[in-house]
């Protein structure tokens, strides 16, 4: 894999390609791997997959976590989060899952006191939404928006500061898109990068038809 600028590495339409890089890793560390993406067609998106191995063989990829690279859309910057459960060297791995042709630019993997968490929706309704935090984080931080949005861009007075690991949206407006995005802290002052910003819609109303029987 290249590094830091001096080399491009370049992937065809070939979707069992793969490209490793061997690197030390530590148990219970947070890691990232990032690359700079270029779409080179001018049809279809690229999506990528990152992934670890124990080795360089293809089929010991366990995958991490794919990322859509948009055509046409020049340079970007995409990232990927994991730890490993053991001590030892790893074979971190970039891979072709559908599209044509890409660049890349820049892989980096390094490691990270805090990642970015995730969620899971446990109910969905009209007006209210709540979803469980995964992340081994103390604190996080919500933005969330009825529209799309650059989570860098955000003032800090406008975030919601969370402490709890369940959090339920409330008010919210029938049948309507809402985007959001967290990230995470802890009592070092660590803040970890944005999650990716995501989606979730609420439900329609249920109406009562009219009903004559006879």
């Amino acid at each position: 894999l290249p590094a830091h600028g001096n080399k491009m590495a370049y992937i065809g339409s070939n979707y069992g390609t793969w490209m490793f890089r061997a690197v030390d890793l530590k148990a219970g560390e947070n890691y990232s791997i990032s690359a700079s993406a270029q779409d080179c067609s001018t049809y279809y998106d690229f999506v990528l997959t990152f992934g670890l191995a124990s080795n360089d063989d293809v089929n010991t990829v366990s995958k991490l976590s794919t990322k859509t690279v948009a055509k046409l859309a020049g340079w970007e910057r995409v990232t990927s989060y994991f730890t490993v459960p053991n001590d030892g060297t790893y074979f971190v791995a970039i891979g072709a899952e559908s599209g044509r042709n890409i660049l890349l630019d820049s892989i980096v993997v390094k490691k990270e006191a805090l990642i970015p968490p995730t969620v899971t929706f446990t109910s969905l309704d009209v007006t209210t939404a709540t979803f469980n935090i995964t992340s081994d984080a103390t604190a996080w931080d919500l933005y969330y928006s009825t529209k799309e949005f650059a989570p860098d861009t955000i003032a800090e007075e406008q975030l919601i500061a969370l402490t709890q690991k369940t959090y339920t949206f409330e008010k919210l407006t029938v049948k309507t898109k809402y985007y959001y995005a967290l990230r995470a802290k802890d009592d070092k002052g660590n803040v970890s990068a944005w999650s990716s910003v995501d989606s979730f819609t609420t439900a329609c109303e249920a109406k009562v038809l009219p009903f004559t029987e006879g």
